[in-house]
């Protein structure tokens, strides 16, 4: 690619787009890449939701930046910081400084799905890619592969269910066909069983009875899906809304 045609001049990187959709991968893939064999030795890599912070910023990446000795086949060490839209105002403040003084013996790889959250000073800093989703044919077709290779028993609607409920998260699709799989098949009713969509109906029974005013029995019923089913509250969110949407209710 045009990025590795002359890696000295290699500018900082930083990677948006939503979860799943092969930021970090394309990180590491560019390490090996740049770096070679010893590529582990001179790469860092830190999940900024993890370790945000002004007190990571100033330890662990200042320490590894200014750390002496690099091989005279490699051009710079490489720090990707993952999920660095997570990281606080100060922290971000301390690692432009940081980017700044380093940049002579370090290149930063950072990883955000919400680009908005990186400020400005950072992101005048990056050359800047912006992931978009994975298309539903390209997610069905990896997920084939996987299953030719692993001997699972598929179908298209099945396959077809998972895309929906991941949106394009290729690493989530992943999980939850491997979680599937363990039903006995790639099939609908089994990707429902295994993503907790069984329950999807009472959700609109949920809606029923809070429009007709029986609002402890809807908190009830809502509980009763978070709590003894699993639903997540962010799916209850999702099917309310879309049950609401095809009720037409404002």
């Amino acid at each position: 690619t045009a990025l590795l045609k002359n890696v000295t001049e290699l500018p900082h990187l930083l990677f948006s787009g939503s979860a799943g959709v092969g930021k970090t991968t394309l990180a590491l893939c560019l390490c090996r890449q740049i770096l070679g064999d010893g590529w582990k030795e001179f790469t860092l890599e830190l999940n900024a939701s993890d370790e945000r912070g002004i007190n990571m910023v100033r330890e662990r990446v200042k320490k590894f930046s200014k750390f002496a000795g690099l091989d005279t086949n490699i051009p710079f060490k490489i720090i990707i910081l993952d999920e660095a839209d997570e990281m606080t105002s100060d922290a971000q403040t301390a690692l432009r400084r940081i980017i700044e003084d380093a940049s002579k013996s370090c290149r930063f790889i950072m990883i955000a799905n919400n680009i908005s959250k990186i400020i400005d000073p950072i992101q005048s800093r990056c050359a800047v890619f912006k992931f978009t989703t994975i298309s539903e044919k390209e997610v069905i077709s990896h997920l084939k592969e996987i299953a030719k290779k692993e001997k699972v028993k598929v179908d298209e609607d099945g396959l077809k269910a998972i895309y929906d409920y991941t949106e394009g998260d290729l690493r989530h699709a992943i999980n939850l066909m491997q979680a599937t799989a363990s039903l006995g098949g790639i099939n609908e009713e089994n990707v429902k069983a295994s993503a907790g969509l069984t329950k999807t109906k009472d959700v609109d029974e949920i809606l029923k009875m809070a429009i007709a005013g029986k609002i402890h029995d809807a908190r009830n019923k809502m509980i009763e899906l978070i709590k003894v089913y699993g639903m997540s509250e962010s799916d209850f969110l999702k099917y309310i809304n879309e049950a609401m949407y095809r009720t037409k209710q404002p």
